[in-house]
Formats: structure tokens, sequence, C-alpha cells
């Protein structure tokens, strides 16, 4: 049999548990809102635009049960009923637009009834998630968009920059410091499809070091250093001696050995067959 959704309370004092999000934005974001069960859309839509924090300067309107409730130049029906009196029910979803330019979509949900109790008001904004877009941003794909190109690494530079610009009074010598960390960083970007995620590897059961490879970049490394015998590395070299690492980590440098110099390989299958033999 199938369960009937209990119909909105008309009570002095009941109240409704409202949760709002933007549609069209991820993350989700979102509010929950506590309000009169005697609320009306136009009542509604007032505690939405403090909660969601928007500015109230366009206009609205709600989608409930296939009639629009709103702003009057949108010839849209009077918001001014009651939510109990259009006859909602518990677990009713419905939308709520705002700035039709655009525009910003809401879906709205009642979540369920709040019982009266002595001295306790509404209306409140109980939980939330997420910070609102700005007000004329152009819509969600615009807001989305902006927000991933602040998000990015070329933002993350320009405040990092603006950050030592700030120390540079304080650390007058800040500046080769940053020329080194930028052309690293460069680097990083530029060779991220070839470098090796150690993470993923151990998680995945793979080996993620060699001694062959790691004593022979250290011998590398220690000649390059020495005191008597420091050369100054050249960033070719830097990079290709980072790429025979990988290789030799990743397990493909031996195959691309074999295929310059044929004999490794022949030398390799003997080898395995005299172990074969032996055993």
């Amino acid at each position: 049999m199938k369960r009937r959704r209990q119909q909105l309370p008309t009570d002095a004092g009941a109240g409704l548990q409202i949760k709002v999000w933007l549609i069209g934005i991820s993350p989700m974001v979102w509010r929950r809102v506590l309000v009169p069960a005697a609320f009306t859309p136009r009542e509604l839509h007032g505690v939405i635009q403090v909660a969601i924090r928007w500015d109230g300067f366009h206009l609205f309107q709600f989608g409930l049960r296939a009639v629009r409730y709103g702003s009057s130049e949108l010839a849209a029906s009077s918001p001014d009923v009651t939510l109990a009196a259009v006859r909602l029910r518990n677990g009713a979803r419905f939308v709520y637009d705002y700035d039709l330019n655009i525009p910003w979509r809401h879906g709205v949900r009642i979540e369920g009834q709040l019982a009266p109790e002595a001295g306790k008001t509404y209306a409140i904004c109980a939980a939330g998630n997420g910070a609102c877009a700005p007000e004329d941003c152009g819509g969600p794909d615009s807001f989305v968009a902006q927000r991933d190109d602040i998000l990015s690494l070329d933002s993350r530079d320009d405040l990092a920059t603006m950050a030592v610009d700030g120390l540079a009074l304080d650390y007058p010598h800040l500046g080769k410091f940053v020329r080194a960390a930028h052309e690293f960083a460069v680097y990083i970007r530029s060779n991220t499809a070839s470098l090796i995620n150690y993470g993923e590897r151990y998680r995945a059961g793979e080996r993620i070091s060699s001694c062959l490879a790691e004593s022979s970049v250290n011998a590398v490394i220690s000649k390059r250093f020495a005191k008597r015998q420091q050369m100054q590395w050249t960033k070719r070299g830097a990079h290709l001696l980072l790429q025979i690492r990988r290789r030799a980590l990743d397990g493909t440098l031996r195959p691309l050995f074999e295929r310059w110099y044929p004999g490794l390989s022949n030398d390799n299958a003997a080898a395995t067959t005299i172990q074969a033999a032996a055993a």
C-alpha cells in the first residue's frame, strides 16, 4: 500500500524545515532554513535571499504545482498565499528562479515539519555549505568557469607573486629564490605527464625504487657536487638525468636499451636459459 505524504501543518507556531540549493553548480551550494508553516512564497523568497546572500535586485518566481508565484512584472500569480494553502506535502520539491535574465535556478525541498515550541521563533538558517556566486557574474556556467580560473595554477602563481612583492622590502634577496621557484614550477608543469606519482605506485603495490637507479643517480650527483670536481648543472642535463631515473623506475629503460642494442636482449635470454637448465 502506497504511503501518503503528510500535508503541511496550519497550526500557529508550527514550522517547516526546507532545503534550498543552487542548480548547476558543483560542489553544491545549499542552505537549510527553518520557517513558519504559515509563510508565503514572498516571505520564503526573502529568507532565501538572506540565506544564500543574494542582493534582492532582480525578479523572482516559484514553480509550485504547475503554477508560477512571483513578481507581478512576470504576470505570475500572487506570492502572498501560504505554503499550506498550495497543498504541499512533506518531501515536496519545487523550483525557485531568481534573476530571470540568467536565471539562477534553485531546487527547494520540504524536508519535514517542526512542532510548535514555546519561545521559539522562525526564520532560521540552520545549516549550509558553499559560498554564493556574485550577483551578476553571468550565471552558473560563468561562475564555475571563473571559480576554476581562480583556483588554477597561474592564479596561484599570481597570488604568490603579490605576496612576495609585499615581502621584498624586508627580504631584498628574495627575488632570486622566487625566480628559481618559478623555473621549478614551470618544469613540473611541463613534465607532469612523465613524472612518477609514487603515492599511486605504492597504493597499487608497484615498486617505487630501484637499487640500480638510485645508486646510478647518487653516483652522478656525488660526482657533480664533489668539492674539487664540481660542475655546473645545465637544464637539459638535469632533465635528461631525471628522465633516465624515471625509465629505470618504471621498467622501460631496459627494453629501450634492448631496442638500441639487440645483443643486450640476447644476453638476457641466454642467461635465462642457463638458469632454467641449472634448475
